[in-house]
Parts: C-alpha cells; sequence; structure tokens
C-alpha cells in the first residue's frame, strides 16, 4: 500500500453483520466503495470505537480482508487489534502485514500499568515491520498517557500515529505541541475535530465517516486552506447526528444510520426504538441541508 501517511480523514468502519452475527462481506463492500468515493485518505476497518472489543480476531481478520481485496490504490488502509494480549496482537500484525495493510492499530488491554503498555508495543514492533497506531483511550486504560510514555513510544516502539479519542482538548495540544514533529495526531472524536484540526493536528479518525465522510473530507479542506467559516457551518451541522452515535446506542445506531440512508439492508433492531430512528432520520435530513446548500 505505499508509505504510510496519517493524514485526512479515516474513516473508522463499523463491520456489517449478517443475521447469523457473521461478517456480511456484501455489506462492508459496499461501505467501502462508499466512503472511498467520497474522498477519504483511508480507512480503518473495525476501527470504529463502539466495535474495538467486539469482534473476535478471525472476525476482524476476515473483515480487513475483505477490505483489502475492495479497496483502491491511493487509499490507506489501517488495520487493528481492539483491546487483546500481546500474542493475539502479533499474529493480528502479522496478517495485516501479509494482506497490504499500511499501518496497524494496536489497543492495550484495560487498565494497563506503564510498563505494561511500553512492552507491548515494543513486542509489536519487533513483530513487524508496519507502522503502529496508539489507540489512546484513558477510559479503557483509567488514565491519560504521559507525554514521556507517548514520546518513548515515538522513540523506541514504531509508533508514528496517535489516534486521540477523549476529545480532551488541552491534552491533544501539549502532545502537537511538545511531539506534533515526531508523532501525527488523529483526532478521534467528532465533537472536537475542528479545533483539533485548528491546532495542528493531521487529520481525524471517525467512525462517523462511515455515514457522513463527504461532510468530514470538506470540513478537512475548508481547514487546510483557512476557510474557519465554512469549517465551523460543517461541524456545527452533524453535531446532532454525532451526538446520536456517541450518546444513544453506538455501532447500532451507525448501523441504523446506514440503513437510512440506504447503503445496509434494513434489519430489526430491537435495541432502537421508533423515537431514536425518528431523531436520527431527522439529524440525517439536517446534514442533507448541509449539502444542498452547497458546503458539499
Amino acid at each position: 500500500m505505499g508509505r504510510f501517511r496519517p493524514q485526512g480523514v479515516f474513516a473508522a468502519l463499523i463491520t456489517p453483520l449478517d443475521r447469523r452475527g457473521r461478517v456480511d462481506e456484501e455489506g462492508l463492500r459496499a461501505l467501502v466503495s462508499y466512503v472511498v468515493e467520497k474522498g477519504v485518505s483511508g480507512l480503518a476497518p473495525s476501527g470504529a470505537r463502539e466495535e474495538l472489543a467486539c469482534l473476535d480476531e478471525r472476525e476482524r481478520a476476515r473483515a480487513l480482508e475483505v477490505v483489502m481485496d475492495e479497496v483502491g490504490s491511493g487509499v490507506q488502509v489501517i488495520a487493528s487489534s481492539g483491546p487483546c494480549g500481546p500474542e493475539e496482537a502479533v499474529r493480528l500484525a502479522r496478517h495485516a502485514e501479509d494482506v497490504g495493510a499500511s499501518a496497524f492499530m494496536a489497543s492495550v488491554p484495560a487498565t494497563s500499568s506503564v510498563r505494561t503498555i511500553y512492552q507491548f508495543y515494543r513486542q509489536l514492533s519487533r513483530a513487524t515491520d508496519l507502522p503502529l497506531v496508539l489507540h489512546h483511550d484513558p477510559s479503557q486504560v483509567g488514565a491519560f498517557l504521559s507525554r514521556e510514555l507517548v514520546g518513548s513510544l515515538a522513540e523506541t516502539a514504531g509508533v508514528r500515529a496517535l489516534e486521540e479519542g477523549s476529545g480532551y482538548l488541552p491534552y491533544m495540544i501539549e502532545l502537537l505541541e511538545l511531539l506534533g514533529d515526531r508523532l501525527a495526531i488523529l483526532c478521534g472524536h467528532e465533537e472536537a475535530v475542528l479545533p483539533a484540526l485548528a491546532s495542528g493536528a493531521s487529520g481525524a479518525l471517525l467512525s462517523s465517516a462511515s455515514v457522513i465522510p463527504d461532510i468530514w473530507v470538506q470540513l478537512f479542506r475548508a481547514v487546510r486552506r483557512g476557510d474557519l467559516a465554512r469549517a465551523r457551518r460543517l461541524q456545527m451541522g452533524v453535531l446532532g447526528l454525532v451526538r446520536i452515535f456517541m450518546a444513544r446506542g453506538g455501532r447500532t445506531a451507525i448501523r441504523a444510520a446506514l440503513e437510512a440512508i440506504g447503503l445496509l439492508a434494513k434489519r430489526a433492531y430491537a435495541s432502537l426504538g421508533k423515537g431514536l430512528r425518528e431523531e436520527i432520520a431527522d439529524a440525517l435530513r439536517k446534514v442533507e441541508q448541509l449539502r444542498e446548500q452547497g458546503f458539499c
């Protein structure tokens, strides 16, 4: 896939499942084609925060194979492990390297110590030549990673980018100030994309980019050319939708939105009531207004 360039909008893809709970390969191919046509810089199969811990090793490997078979040249692919031990992470990283992924995003097991985190990435870096992406989720490890640890991982463990999912801007800006010349920062929190990009983040890695990739691509381009008024309009225009995703159902709500725009076959999700479906439909109409007004 060529040299890894952690810049632009990366769609952290949900993994469509069929009625038997297996990877819906046809639906996944349709999703890949959709987001690539909308101009994303890259994909992170099974990389949506809501399902990082919900797919097993076999499902994650198969989803990556389907994506690699479907994606065209020029689109980067970040494979992911989800929270797991080093042995499983090494197997998945080697598989990702074998099928041609551009990089590998690893998540350490919950409540890992600083020493465990460092050793985890050192072991991964010795097992694969792929650039590594650090998935940063303070709720997972119980604390924000120190800049010293992040700097050490960038220096010695092959970590080339950090997906910062907390949305806490002071932390992100501190990393940009101290490590921005050595480490690409990708914003992983939808509500913080505009301020993160304006502060110097390299891009964004977002689960909502499975549904509205064109909005995020246009926002990224607007910031890059200094059109902050346009970027603000785009950011504010999608907050209703992304807040539903974050607070009202995670990957299930994202799948429902993909159904609503005709990308996935309709299924009945017991956890989604009529009211939530109507909220999603209303939020999608507001996003469509942005397109009609010429913002995309």
